[in-house]
């Protein structure tokens, strides 16, 4: 098993700045939407109404998300700013990460 370090992040820098608030939303939306069901549930379900990967259910939510940062034109609206449209965007570009990093891990994940 690999060991991952203990990661501290400087919350100056925008970068990690960003990575925070997408740990902070997902964790508030997974519960929304996963419950008890595991983290990835809602993908895993949609894909298997789908016939898909869950990997591609992300996929698609990100091309979503594209689409409507695209027809906002940079501008916001009542309900998401285009601030919070790029977060959701990137969150789903790393649950599919993480869903293939857990195919990897084969029943094996790293030591935290």
């Amino acid at each position: 098993m690999t060991y991952l370090p203990e990661v501290r992040l400087d919350r100056s820098d925008p970068f990690e700045a960003a990575l925070i608030e997408m740990v902070k939303v997902f964790r508030s939306k997974n519960g929304d939407y996963a419950g008890d069901n595991g983290i990835f549930y809602n993908f895993e379900a949609t894909a298997a109404l789908m016939g898909l990967r869950r990997e591609q259910v992300a996929d698609a939510f990100e091309v979503t998300k594209m689409t409507r940062i695209k027809s906002l034109g940079g501008g916001d609206v009542n309900n998401e700013s285009v601030l919070d449209s790029y977060l959701d965007k990137a969150n789903y570009a790393v649950i599919a990460y993480a869903m293939k990093l857990e195919e990897s891990w084969r029943g094996s994940p790293p030591l935290s």
